[in-house]
Order: structure tokens, then sequence, then C-alpha cells
């Protein structure tokens, strides 16, 4: 998730107060449980619930006094994520945070009653997180940053740049709903545009590199990478793994660019002569 999105919510995370809630200071402290799919050595990470923190103030709510936040760290692991949104459930906070399908999906598993914000999620509709835009239904809302849709445009969009390329390698989330999706329309649309799909899991470093180095051996080689805590925790190994191997590299998020992400590496063999990288 990115800054911007984050700080979007806090519109919708102030609204679920009432109205008198939000003129004044709470009866009594208010808990609010943050759930973050990914590590708290992130640089994104500090800068967002910082973010969060602040619009908080601005309302007139101090930390300590008024509203105290649980803020639990998965860096990516489903495990880990499992164990602490068990560990929320049980407090019982006012509301939870979460920043990813997966998590909020877990989450809810284990409660229908606490309500849960998700600052970011993939088709949230066309994942099941909510039964309808107009209305989410149950105990969960929050933004969706993408549809499933956009699958197909970053196959589209790596044929443009590469016209040669007939190799995709995706790095996909295991269990995460958004990223399962966009992974099936990805090979759902290849074969109309004369491309093979290597779905590639994100789960560890040792894991993405092994795969990237024996799917580059045969060149031609393109590379998406969707969306996913574990994905973005390692977008520094991937983008040069990317560089190494001249993959011309599709990434879901805008923070990607700005850490570095190229869209093209390029090399004659994919027919493109340009190296493309995303304005700060």
């Amino acid at each position: 998730m990115n800054r911007r999105e984050f700080i979007t919510l806090l519109g919708s995370a102030a609204a679920t107060w009432p109205p008198a809630a939000r003129a004044q200071r709470p009866e009594r402290i208010r808990h609010i449980g943050v759930l973050i799919s990914g590590g708290q050595d992130d640089p994104e990470v500090p800068v967002n619930i910082a973010a969060f923190k602040q619009e908080f103030r601005k309302l007139g709510w101090t930390e300590g006094r008024d509203v105290r936040f649980d803020v639990r760290f998965a860096s990516g692991d489903p495990e880990r994520m499992r164990s602490h949104a068990a560990e929320l459930a049980n407090l019982a906070p006012d509301a939870i945070l979460t920043s990813s399908s997966q998590a909020t999906t877990i989450l809810g598993r284990h409660t229908r009653t606490i309500p849960i914000v998700f600052a970011s999620a993939g088709d949230a509709l066309g994942t099941g997180l909510i039964a309808s835009m107009a209305h989410p239904g149950g105990n969960i809302t929050g933004f969706t940053n993408y549809e499933i849709s956009i699958g197909g445009k970053f196959l589209e969009l790596l044929k443009e740049v590469a016209p040669r390329l007939d190799r995709v390698a995706v790095l996909y989330t295991p269990g995460g709903p958004a990223s399962l999706e966009v992974l099936r329309l990805v090979e759902a649309v290849a074969p109309s545009l004369g491309i093979k799909t290597f779905p590639i899991p994100g789960r560890n470093p040792a894991e993405i590199d092994g795969a990237l180095d024996a799917f580059s051996l045969e060149g031609k080689g393109g590379l998406i990478a969707l969306s996913g805590a574990s994905i973005a925790n390692h977008r520094g190994q991937i983008f040069g793994l990317a560089a190494l191997h001249h993959l011309p590299a599709i990434y879901p998020y805008r923070f990607y660019a700005t850490d570095g992400g190229l869209i093209l590496p390029c090399r004659t063999e994919y027919g493109c002569a340009r190296h493309v990288r995303a304005s700060r």
C-alpha cells in the first residue's frame, strides 16, 4: 500500500465513529488494531503508520489519552499473519485496519463483529471481501485499488514494449486472493498474445532467486510482479534480478517505480531499444 492510499483511508476510518465522537474526546480510550502485511523494516510502512496516526491527531485524538493502537507486522509471512489476526481478534478492539486482501481475508475468519477497514485490496468485490460496492455487507469495508482485469493490461504493455517477448514469469503471492485472481487472468489472456506464462510463488528470497535464474536461461522472457507483501518485501532483490537477466518487468504499485523498478532493462532480442522509468 502506498502513502496516498493509506492517507485516503482516514476519511473512511474517521467516518466509522459517531459524529459526537469525532467532535469531542471519546468517553473512553478507543482501541484500534492494525494488521500490516509487510515488515516494519520496509521504508513504506512506518511512513504509512505515521500518516494514519497523524489523521487522528488532526481530529483532536491524542494517542495514549484518547486512542491506543496495537500494531502487528506479518512481514509477508502467512503463518505470522494468521497468528496476529487471531491475537488482534481476541483483543476485541473497536476496529481493525488491514493493509491487503490476504490479511483482510484471514482476519475476517476470526471475527464477524469487529469492524475491519482495509486500506487497499485488489478487486474487493471480485475476491469476495464485500457483497457489493454500494452495500459491502458484514463487518468489512475499505478501499479497492485495482480491478482483476489489470492483469491483461500488464501483458499487453509488456508485449508493446518488447514485441518479440514470448515468455513471462509471474511472481504471485500464495494465498493472496487478489494476486491469485490476477494470475488466473494473466494465464487466460497469455495464449492470445503468443505468450507462455511461468507462475513463480514469491515466498522467500531463495525461491525467487532460483526460479528467476532458471527462467532466464532460455531468453526472450519478461516479468510481472503481482501484489502481495512477500513480493513487496523483496522488491530490491527483484529489481536486481530483472536488471541482471534483462527482463522487461511490470510492477503493481507506484512505490516500486520510485524505489528503482524499471519497466524495461532492454536487450535487442526483445525488439526494443530504450529504457523506460516512471517519474517520481
